[in-house]
């Protein structure tokens, strides 16, 4: 009966959440101060939840108990008062909630995942328009490029461009004007192609924002109710000890 009851008022408790929560999750809110505002908002807000259930929790138990020993003589009943159950059940280290995990956990965003596939896109051309700017180089430069690279002279080649001034020469005249114009305008696409994919997939990353924290609610709430058993339990145990320990036959529930 009293399992009934409070799990029925946990339903309740989140529901009424989800329904708090909505005023973060209007339509466009801003993904990224949403993600970062919830994350840990959630799970106090679970915790403070929590404690209102336990304290109407005990609020069940403890009329329960009333309710079972009223034929008992008054020295017991007034012992079982001063035993102070709520407190002796809700202190107990055993029988805190922890909630698990302790704060919001995201997945990837999908935002990220689009802009880096657009920017990689762009990286690709760039190093096909790379190729196509080279070609276009005058052959002599094509040429020399590639008598340089020959297996039989590499060796030879680069031991002495390294013991000679000749090196930072042949480096400046390798590295033409048209190579760092086709680099500054691969980063700058690729910037923009990472920009606009990343704001096209905020629709995709607001289902996620809410996917988890749906997620979150659903395994919280069941840790918040599997919490509340085990403080029943731990009350129903203690309460049928105190009666025995004063000599009063209780009939467990």
């Amino acid at each position: 009966m009293i399992t009934e009851k409070i799990t029925k008022d946990v339903n309740q408790e989140f529901a009424s959440l989800r329904r708090d929560l909505q005023i973060y999750l209007k339509p466009g809110f801003d993904v990224r101060q949403t993600r970062d505002s919830l994350q840990n908002h959630v799970p106090k807000e679970i915790i403070y939840k929590s404690k209102i259930l336990l304290d109407t929790l005990m609020n069940y138990l403890m009329a329960d108990a009333r309710e079972r020993i009223k034929s008992a003589d008054i020295r017991l009943q007034n012992a079982f008062f001063d035993a102070d159950f709520r407190k002796r059940v809700t202190e107990r280290s055993g029988n805190k909630l922890a909630l698990e995990p302790d704060m919001v956990k995201y997945t990837f965003d999908p935002r990220l995942k689009w802009g880096l596939i657009a920017a990689a896109g762009v990286v690709g051309i760039t190093f096909v328009s790379g190729a196509i700017v080279t070609s276009v180089l005058p052959t002599d430069f094509v040429s020399a490029t590639a008598t340089a690279v020959q297996p039989t002279d590499f060796v030879s080649a680069t031991a002495t461009a390294v013991q000679t001034t000749d090196f930072v020469s042949a480096t400046a005249t390798a590295v033409q004007p048209a190579h760092f114009v086709v680099a500054g305008a691969g980063v700058a696409l690729s910037a923009l192609a990472f920009i606009i994919a990343y704001q096209m997939a905020s629709p995709k990353a607001r289902e996620c924002i809410q996917t988890d924290i749906e997620q979150y609610l659903k395994v919280s709430q069941e840790q918040v109710l599997g919490w509340l058993r085990k403080i029943i339990l731990a009350f129903e145990n203690d309460f049928c000890s105190f009666c025995t320990d004063n000599g009063f036959s209780l009939e467990r529930e």
